[in-house]
Parts: structure tokens; C-alpha cells; sequence
């Protein structure tokens, strides 16, 4: 597994990936990505990245964001999976985590292919 370090960069265009951090709802909890490619991005392994609170969700094994599609990271209360549209933040075991991971005040969201590469960030 990749050493993440968190930095702070504009989204750099990596090649052959147009996944992107649509937006963060820190007070929700839901990260929306969004695929603009025109293939599907298998996402096995990737990393989402909480900055402040240095958490990491990784995706499973298998999932693949079909290109034009949205999917959403929920944590905190709400926390659900309805995939492959909705996936529910998970703990290091892959148990399913109703935990809080955004800070409402403010908290950068980093998008890791599974080689560590900076694939999006937000803002």
C-alpha cells in the first residue's frame, strides 16, 4: 500500500482518469465524484483522503464508476451503501463506520489513484 502525504495543489489533469471531487458536504458528511471520462475508471484500491483528520477511505475491490456517473462516500449518522451509486465509509477491518470524518470548519478532501497518485482534490 501507497505512503498518502496530504498536500494541498490544484487538481492535476492525470492521464487516462477523469474521476473528480465534485463537492464535499463537510456538515452532511457526503463526498460526491463524478467519472467525465468517456470509459468507465475501475476505482479498486483508490483512496478518498479527509486532510484534517487524516482518515482514508479505500475502494473496494471491484468498483468501477461508469463514465458520466456519480458516486457518493457517505459517514457520520446517516451513513448508508446503496451501490454502486452509494457507498458508506468504511473502518481500516472494511466494517461499514457510522463515524464523523469531515471538520464542518474546514476540511480538503484528496483523491488517490491506488499507485498514490493526486488524481482530484476539493477545494
Amino acid at each position: 500500500m501507497p505512503t498518502f502525504t496530504p498536500t494541498a495543489m490544484p487538481t492535476p489533469k492525470l492521464q487516462g482518469s477523469k474521476v473528480v471531487l465534485q463537492g464535499v458536504d463537510l456538515v452532511g458528511e457526503v463526498v460526491t465524484l463524478v467519472n467525465q471520462g468517456d470509459a468507465p475508471q475501475n476505482m479498486s484500491g483508490w483512496v478518498l483522503f479527509s486532510v484534517v483528520g487524516e482518515q482514508r477511505f479505500v475502494f473496494p475491490s471491484g468498483f468501477t464508476l461508469a463514465s458520466g456517473a456519480t458516486v457518493k462516500v457517505t459517514s457520520g449518522d446517516n451513513a448508508y451503501a446503496d451501490p454502486p451509486n452509494v457507498l458508506q465509509w468504511l473502518k481500516a477491518d472494511g466494517m461499514p463506520s457510522k463515524a464523523f470524518i469531515w471538520n464542518n470548519a474546514s476540511d480538503p478532501a484528496v483523491l488517490y489513484d491506488n499507485q498514490g497518485n493526486v488524481v482530484s482534490t476539493f477545494p
